[in-house]
């Protein structure tokens, strides 16, 4: 796609390039990198760089920069060096300087490549005014987390151009197709590894997330499957285990909830006969009150097994209809 695009709207450029057989600039590595051309690092290293004073810098594997026209040798001695220049989104001000040699050779290849197309996995970290997603096809490597960071670069427009229909691009939402609920993490003890089987294809989960609700989530026990399903019954928009930021340190709150512009946190309470979950969960408790959080604010929403086991489902139907009728 970058040498296509390049061939499209640059070529008359690299061809001005080619044609000033006396200039010391040509374009350079196998892309025909000219003035003008978006570029991204394939490397980690500092470079030389001018602002009104010679300096060195670090250029990180994945900056994106652009090729400019800028006079000078950047106060270098070796007039006999030809120097490509560059400015980078992450220094404003500051000129680098690329020879011929960072462009690839025989035995090496090009520091920087065009940057017009980009794989999700190389664009993340940026962000650009408008984006347009290439989804080709149904495929392995296409997971929720992937499609989160594709779908958040952009600031103003994001365009998705795919041969997916509308409803196989929401199935990847589930957890289903998470590469972080696969992941096995734990170093000191062996996880207990469960098969599943779905529409003809196999995942693998840790024993505590197999239960699976009515929109495809894991979950960690059987009551959450039941106050998901309660949820999804409602028609509530709602994520499960989204990560809450609380004063510096993370929580995950069971499901967050929003409806009509607000948000509102859903706590169930499996265990509340252990003496140790009740202290954990008035902790955690007390740090939700101090950013806000609570009952008394309408935006905690909290759910309980009974010490028996049972689980009243009429009650949390009714404690979240309360709080979509108020939000």
């Amino acid at each position: 796609m970058n040498n296509q695009i390049h061939q499209k709207y640059r070529q008359d450029i690299v061809e001005k390039w080619n044609n000033y057989i006396w200039s010391k600039h040509s374009p350079q590595s196998v892309q025909n990198i000219v003035f003008g051309d978006k570029v991204i690092s394939n490397v980690n290293g500092e470079k030389d760089y001018w602002d009104g004073a010679p300096g060195k810098a670090y250029i990180a594997n994945g900056e994106i920069g652009i090729m400019v026209n800028y006079p000078g040798q950047y106060g270098k001695n070796d007039r006999n060096t030809t120097y490509y220049k560059f400015r980078f989104g992450s220094f404003e001000g500051k000129v680098f300087s690329y020879k011929k040699a960072d462009f690839g050779g025989e035995h090496n290849d090009s520091k920087l490549e065009l940057a017009y197309a980009l794989t999700v996995h190389k664009s993340q970290g940026s962000s650009f005014g408008r984006t347009i997603l290439v989804i080709n096809g149904k495929s392995s490597f296409i997971t929720k987390e992937l499609l989160y960071t594709a779908f958040s670069r952009q600031k103003e427009k994001l365009i998705i151009l795919s041969d997916l229909s509308i409803h196989e691009l929401v199935q990847y939402s589930n957890d289903w197709y998470s590469d972080t609920k696969q992941r096995y993490t734990d170093l000191f003890e062996v996880p207990n590894i469960i098969e599943i089987e779905s529409n003809n294809q196999k995942r693998y989960f840790e024993e505590n997330l197999i239960h699976k609700t009515i929109r495809g989530e894991m979950v960690r026990s059987k009551s959450e499957v039941i106050v998901a399903n309660v949820l999804d019954k409602l028609k509530m928009e709602y994520t499960y285990e989204e990560r809450l930021n609380v004063n510096g340190k993370t929580y995950i709150p069971d499901f967050t909830l929003r409806s009509k512009g607000k948000t509102a946190y859903l706590e169930h309470l499996g265990m509340l006969g252990n003496k140790s979950y009740e202290k954990g969960w008035e902790k955690k408790k007390a740090k939700y009150e101090s950013v806000g959080i609570s009952e008394t604010h309408g935006n905690l929403i909290i759910t309980e097994d009974g010490l028996d086991g049972s689980l009243d489902t009429t009650l949390i139907e009714r404690k979240v209809q309360t709080w979509i009728n108020n939000s």
